[in-house]
């Protein structure tokens, strides 16, 4: 009893320490950021700091960094869209790319804290943002085999569309409706 109790209260001090963790991205966090995407793509190339900077800019209030002793250690990038289509990859967002889509652009965990549920929580407090209930739904690109995380966060396969090759081998283009939040 005495374990379960210990663990359900480290448990419930992680959750406290997750609220407070979550914070808005600033300029002085990108080299964090760039460096954690680098270490996590291996099927494709990483993006520029001014391309990954871009979707920032556009919707600042759907960008993210979970924070631990002030070091990044996973980051969400979503931005407004236009369209069924996802963003061409490697190229910076053009400023008329607003639209009745959240695109979920990236979503980086580091290794080191993979398997604590904080990519889930991540998306959790992207979709409890008010600004987010604007949006039709959300759309994605899922690679290097995430589909089944996606699954988890309600996202289905989206109708066949072509993918650049740059998302690289076996990526698909999911979609989960946003009315119901």
């Amino acid at each position: 009893m005495q374990t379960v109790e210990c663990f359900i209260k480290q448990r419930l001090c992680f959750v406290v320490e997750v609220a407070v963790s979550i914070k808005e991205i600033t300029e002085d966090r990108w080299d964090q950021i760039v460096q954690l995407e680098a270490a996590a793509y291996s099927d494709i190339a990483p993006e520029s700091k001014e391309t990954l900077r871009s979707k920032w800019l556009a919707s600042p209030d759907l960008c993210f960094v979970f924070e631990q002793e002030q070091a990044v250690v996973a980051y969400l990038l979503a931005h407004s869209w236009h369209s069924i289509a996802p963003p061409n990859l490697f190229e910076p967002l053009a400023e008329t790319s607003e639209g009745k889509y959240l695109f979920i652009h990236d979503l980086v965990v580091a290794t080191s804290h993979a398997g604590l549920g904080l990519g889930r929580m991540m998306v959790q407090h992207l979709f409890n943002q008010t600004s987010v209930r604007m949006f039709e739904s959300a759309l994605l690109v899922a690679v290097q085999h995430s589909q089944t995380f996606w699954a988890k966060q309600g996202f289905s396969p989206a109708p066949e569309q072509t993918l650049s090759d740059a998302y690289g081998p076996g990526a698909v283009l999911m979609h989960r409706p946003l009315a119901a939040l």
